[in-house]
């Protein structure tokens, strides 16, 4: 029923989660027509001569068993990529059915930019000599021996779903692209494939008359697809283009240690079906795969899920849509009764109907996993749940409204999972404040300013909420508390209103994070290319973290309130947060948040900055950076910190021209990295300006 389909296509993605990643008797490796292999052979489309060269090199040198085109070398390309014909089709006919291009009814290119009508038996496209003829790989690029494969597939909500196996257009019969990939691994060619007349199964036969294969088609010529991993997997082995290509040449012209490297590095196609396609998202041949729901991967990872699908034989089945309807009804007729009877004999009731209902749902897990049959779950399980909403309604009513108050009090600024702790403890929640133990957090975007003055409103807002979302995942992954956010500021905390004994390591652990992703949104800025200034591509965040009792509760007016904290903790965290400004430091913790991360285990690397009069306080407050987790942090890191502490030690004690050095030291391996201020740099200027009587700085 269309109308389910939406929720079937999640459970497939969830059944899918849960069997995990499926063997596969068949190597597939795919080699990656990239950003690298774009910058190494320019933007497409490609001289076909490019892909002849890794054609034999992958057959010849790697020794691969096939080699298939997610491309369409059709005689409407251009003429610069036409140029290298006569390369391919030599490679073509020196390897001979080794060779698989793709052929397909959607298009763009040339006189066939007018709609191609894909012969679907299903819809009357049935007498082969009225159909429509594909777009076809030009003879002048496959000769006579190359293989041609469609590449279409059907698609639902931009999920690809269903593969046809064939198209009979002007008395010929075209096989899908991963379908002609099998015969190669089978040995056979397109004669050993032969459909019954009802259209209801295609065999594939050796020569002996043997059966190798039976495909049960749906609608006469479809079959399912079946996911065997998500793209980014180790069962897809990938290459760039570019990088094979280097490795081909090394043969050639390298050194004996370069051509023995390249020889190891092509012992990864041997015996391997090869596929070429397009992965760069500028190419724009991608899709979401029920492994792959919330992003778009390369479509050529479709076909390589389709030739293992074939191969395996693992293809999904599912009842007549009929059967649906009739569990619908079935699980409806008895979850009734569950909720009509009260006392003992309702307890059975509905003791069986949850009984029933859970071996459907195992059972259906279980013929999923072992024997690929997708059970339908949508309609029988509306139907039961719509049925038994009405009594859950009525017998939950006070809990929903308890959930609810729940939920509007904190669910915009608590993360998910710990509403959902508030709600299961079933405590009032304290309003008005109370006094707790946490972490206040508070977080700046360094130079916001300067870069933000040279954008429009609307790139400014794009850039922020990708900024802020990226570090408030995080955040609310580290069970945060949001309190607000104050530009590209955020404020946040951590052990209220769930109390955390680890709320300090969580709080310490976050911003390591936040560091990390800041490079990652960095290096995707930098390789957006002219959207961004420069100064946008080396944003940094600077973060405070303050550890103490603080008061925490919804404050505000009668009206408009908050969840937030008060109390001089949070004071303290707002000025560390502005102070690693001054010693170009980029997370600044008390004493007190050392501590209390430490006592949850030694994960992280801290160094003292001396006992600090921050702005705002009478008591001098001790100071830490924090420089990352202690399994990730460099030898080059940790020598600073060293050397800092050594000079630090011997500036405590006045032995100013004793710590000049070591705070040279530490300061060349700090701005090793293009830093133009860090902790060893600011000490070291101390130690020469006090030494010249000129320095006028707070105690440390």
């Amino acid at each position: 029923m269309s109308w389910t389909r939406f929720l079937d296509d999640q459970v497939l993605s969830w059944l899918l989660r849960v069997r995990g990643e499926l063997e596969a008797p068949v190597k597939v490796v795919y080699v990656d027509v990239d950003s690298n292999a774009t910058g190494a052979f320019g933007s497409q489309p490609w001289n076909r001569a490019i892909f002849a060269y890794l054609a034999e090199g992958l057959l010849a040198e790697g020794r691969a068993k096939a080699v298939g085109f997610d491309f369409v070398f059709s005689e409407y390309g251009h003429e610069a990529a036409r140029a290298g014909n006569a390369e391919l089709r030599g490679v073509s006919n020196r390897y001979p059915g080794q060779l698989v291009m793709g052929a397909t009814y959607v298009t763009e290119l040339g006189p066939v930019r007018e709609d191609l009508s894909f012969p679907f038996r299903f819809l009357g496209f049935r007498d082969p000599e009225a159909n429509d003829l594909p777009e076809l790989p030009e003879i002048g690029a496959a000769g006579f021996r190359a293989r041609v494969g469609l590449i279409d597939v059907l698609e639902r909500a931009g999920t690809p779903y269903l593969a046809p196996m064939f198209a009979e257009a002007r008395g010929a019969r075209y096989l899908h692209f991963a379908l002609q990939l099998a015969l190669v691994e089978w040995g056979l060619d397109q004669s050993a494939v032969r459909i019954d007349p009802s259209y209801s199964m295609l065999e594939v036969v050796d020569p002996a008359d043997v059966v190798v294969a039976r495909i049960p088609l749906i609608r006469e010529q479809f079959i399912r697809i079946n996911w065997h991993s998500p793209w980014m997997s180790d069962k897809n082995p990938r290459w760039s283009a570019a990088a094979v290509a280097y490795h081909l040449g090394r043969l050639v012209e390298g050194t004996p240690e370069e051509r023995e490297r390249a020889a190891v590095f092509l012992e990864v196609f041997e015996d391997a079906i090869v596929l070429i396609g397009p992965v760069d998202p500028g190419l724009r041949d991608r899709s979401t795969t029920p492994f792959d729901p919330r992003e778009t991967v390369p479509k050529v990872g479709v076909h390589g899920n389709l030739i293992k699908t074939i191969i395996t034989g693992h293809i999904h089945q599912r009842l007549p849509e009929r059967w649906e309807i009739l569990l619908g009804c079935f699980l409806a007729a008895l979850v009734i009764p569950a909720l009509a009877v009260d006392g003992r004999a309702g307890v059975v009731f509905r003791l069986g109907a949850g009984g029933l209902l859970l071996f459907y749902f195992t059972g259906s897990v279980w013929l999923f996993s072992t024997r690929h049959w997708i059970l339908p779950m949508a309609v029988p399980f509306l139907a039961a749940v719509s049925t038994a909403s009405v009594g859950a309604v009525i017998r939950g009513k006070a809990a929903e409204i308890q959930r609810r108050r729940i939920e509007g009090l904190f669910g915009s600024y608590l993360a998910p999972a710990m509403v959902q702790k508030l709600i299961a403890a079933d405590d009032e929640p304290q309003l008005g404040g109370e006094e707790v133990e946490i972490t206040a957090f508070f977080s700046d975007a360094e130079r916001f300013s300067t870069f933000s003055e040279k954008l429009a409103p609307p790139e400014i807002v794009s850039l922020m909420n990708e900024y802020l979302t990226a570090m408030t995942d995080i955040l609310m992954e580290e069970k945060a508390t949001l309190d607000k956010y104050i530009g590209d500021a955020i404020v946040a905390f951590f052990g209220s209103p769930v109390l955390l004994d680890n709320h300090a390591w969580l709080a310490c652990h976050a911003a390591v994070r936040m560091q990390r992703q800041q490079l990652v949104l960095c290096r995707k800025w930098l390789s957006e290319k002219d959207r961004w200034p420069v100064q946008v591509t080396r944003m940094r965040t600077r973060i405070g973290l303050s550890s103490g009792l603080a008061v925490t509760g919804n404050m505000g007016s009668n009206r408009h309130f908050n969840y937030t904290m008060m109390g001089d903790v949070v004071n303290v965290g707002a000025r560390l947060e502005q102070l690693g400004k001054e010693f170009g430091s980029y997370i600044l913790a008390t004493g007190e948040t050392k501590r209390q991360a430490e006592r949850c285990g030694a994960d992280f690397v801290f160094r003292s900055l001396g006992s600090i009069l921050v702005s705002g306080r009478a008591q001098e407050v001790e100071v830490y950076e924090l420089l990352g987790m202690r399994d990730e942090v460099s030898k080059e890191v940790m020598e600073s910190v060293r050397l800092f502490e050594a000079g630090l030690a011997l500036y405590q004690s006045g032995r100013l021209a004793e710590a000049e050095p070591f705070f040279s030291q530490a300061k060349r391996l700090e701005l090793a990295d293009g830093r133009t201020k860090s902790p060893a740099s600011v000490f070291h200027e101390r130690c020469c300006l006090e030494a010249e009587g000129t320095a006028n700085v707070p105690p440390v």
